[in-house]
């Protein structure tokens, strides 16, 4: 779940996932560029990036773990 989508300020990503160990949630801009990057540990389900600064556009999330790799979403920043 990602939301606010479109949004301004914050963007919040809630995952469900049975990985194990550490996940890495990276926030790309249209160009390939990584704007935002998160380690979090097997415990946390949930993120939240501060993204006032970033430039109008789309931008995509990754969620990476050991033993998952899910499909990129997209976010819009308005």
């Amino acid at each position: 779940l990602i939301y606010p989508n479109p949004g301004d300020h914050e963007l919040n990503v809630v995952f469900k996932t049975n990985s194990y160990g550490s996940k890495t949630v990276t926030l790309i801009d249209a160009t390939g560029r990584i704007v935002r990057e998160r380690e979090l540990d097997s415990q946390q389900q949930d993120v939240s990036f501060y993204t006032g600064d970033l430039k109008t556009g789309l931008y995509f999330i990754h969620l990476i773990s050991w033993s998952a790799l899910q499909i990129p979403k997209k976010w819009i920043k308005k």
